[in-house]
């Protein structure tokens, strides 16, 4: 999935450079995009039917993993944007907001900032992702589910969520789900949150 990804970047960047297609109602289609995007969310939500269950019974950990996971990702990308970029802090808690959810950072970022910063976005949430394909079995070996879990962001109950029941003996598995779901109900609420303030 992370290679068809790229190499569809890859494909619209050079289609971009040729300038073959019009941008001129380019923000119409993203914002269209996104819409469908936050639909099919809400679709495979509605057909996992026996989910709900399993996460009502996470209990506190159901509320507290994804918090922690939230004021965690916020905060270290604002201590970065501080001492470390040249960025102004909104703009750092806005990507740090997208919690590695790339397919909907990227456009959306790029809508309310411009190209270079959904680009940024992009390529963060990407390398956010690809970092937790590889820690994930270590920290859920030698750290813990819930940390293993934080790792994923957003796709904790997708694209890593697999990874996460087999690192833990799916052990990992309801609390990784709510952690995505709310993590990516987050999402598109806190990223226009900070161009507000």
């Amino acid at each position: 999935m992370t290679w068809f990804v790229l190499l569809c970047v890859a494909i619209g960047v050079a289609v971009g450079l040729t300038g073959i297609l019009p941008t001129t109602h380019l923000d119409t289609v993203i914002m269209a995009i996104l819409f469908l995007l936050v639909f099919a969310v809400g679709l495979d939500l509605g057909a996992r039917g026996d989910a709900w269950k399993q996460v009502r019974s996470l209990g506190p950990r159901l509320i507290a993993v994804p918090f922690a996971s939230a004021v965690g990702s916020i905060t270290g990308v604002a201590l970065m944007s501080t001492y470390v970029w040249d960025y102004p802090w909104r703009i750092a808690c806005a990507l740090g907001s997208a919690f590695g959810w790339y397919s909907l950072s990227g456009p959306l970022l790029t809508h309310l900032a411009g190209p270079d910063i959904g680009a940024l976005a992009f390529l963060s949430d990407v390398t956010r992702e690809l970092t937790a394909l590889v820690l994930i079995p270590f920290v859920a070996r030698y750290i813990g589910n819930a940390e293993a879990v934080a790792l994923g962001g957003a796709t904790s109950m997708d694209t890593t969520l697999p990874l996460l029941a087999r690192a833990s003996d799916g052990r990992a598995t309801p609390l990784a789900f709510a952690h995505g779901l709310l993590i990516g109900l987050l999402v598109p609420v806190l990223i226009p949150l900070w161009f507000s303030i």
